[in-house]
């Protein structure tokens, strides 16, 4: 008889219990279907890199009108539009007058996992009249204007030209490739339909190049040469905050229309 009223008592204490468990139960499963059902939306990391910085200058122009600073000035623009427009980790490769080699911008890209990589400089040339905006993607020189670019860009490079084809061939054949050509090609979408009318710009080109910063970068990227400081016009509208502010807003908007291009492939798959 002793047995059979501790058997009961067993009994009545496991009834007791099995709602509770139960419930654990339902809100594991219910965390489990959760996590595989709705996964965590990938957040987009976009470096930004403004070109040269501290001892290096880059070009220099009209009323000593410095690369470098232009550059940075309108990066940081830059960096509060696409923070503005889109749920995104933006990174800058320089925040400050600092100098950073080519192999450090790289680094910045690949720590980051970097979804976009958009490196901002500024043109110059032996002719004050030149003029214009070119976006560049990662492939063989357009011209040979495209390859004195280039090679002045990657100074500093540890690799020759022969290297930087050798991985560019193995490059191609990627769909970062196909992602870069398709970005340069919505920046200048959007540039042309801000900046062009309104400041007569006559020549906005997407070009190619074998630029070391762009190699490294292991992600869709451009470089952006956003005008010539060399031209007295230029480097004026260069310096002003409006122009900046343009400017920046023109390229965003070619960021955030990438982005949707990409969106509506992988709903169309």
């Amino acid at each position: 008889m002793a047995h059979s009223h501790t058997a009961m008592r067993v009994l009545w204490t496991l009834l007791l219990l099995l709602p509770s468990v139960l419930w654990a139960q339902e809100d594991v499963i219910g965390e489990l279907i959760a996590d595989h059902s709705t996964p965590a939306l990938h957040k987009p990391v976009i470096v930004i890199d403004p070109g040269h910085g501290g001892k290096d200058s880059g070009a220099i122009g009209r009323r000593q009108v410095r690369e470098k600073d232009i550059v940075l000035q309108i990066s940081r623009r830059l960096a509060k539009e696409l923070q503005h427009r889109l749920d995104a980790e933006i990174v800058m490769t320089r925040d400050s007058d600092r100098f950073i080699t080519l192999d450090g911008r790289n680094h910045v890209a690949v720590q980051k996992k970097a979804d976009l990589f958009l490196s901002i400089h500024a043109n110059a040339a032996s002719r004050p009249e030149a003029h214009g905006i070119e976006i560049y993607y990662l492939n063989d020189s357009t011209d040979e204007a495209s390859s004195r670019l280039a090679a002045r860009e990657n100074k500093g490079s540890r690799k020759s030209l022969s290297d930087l084809r050798k991985i560019l061939s193995t490059l191609i054949q990627t769909e970062s490739t196909e992602l870069s050509a398709l970005l340069a090609r919505e920046i200048k979408q959007t540039i042309r339909h801000r900046i062009a009318t309104k400041y007569q710009l006559e020549r906005l080109h997407i070009k190619t190049a074998l630029f070391y910063v762009l190699v490294g970068s292991q992600a869709p990227s451009v470089l952006l040469e956003i005008g010539f400081v060399t031209n007295p016009r230029e480097a004026k509208r260069l310096s002003q905050k409006d122009y900046q502010t343009q400017l920046s807003k023109a390229i965003a908007e070619g960021v955030v229309q990438y982005f949707e291009v990409i969106k509506s492939r992988k709903v169309n798959l």
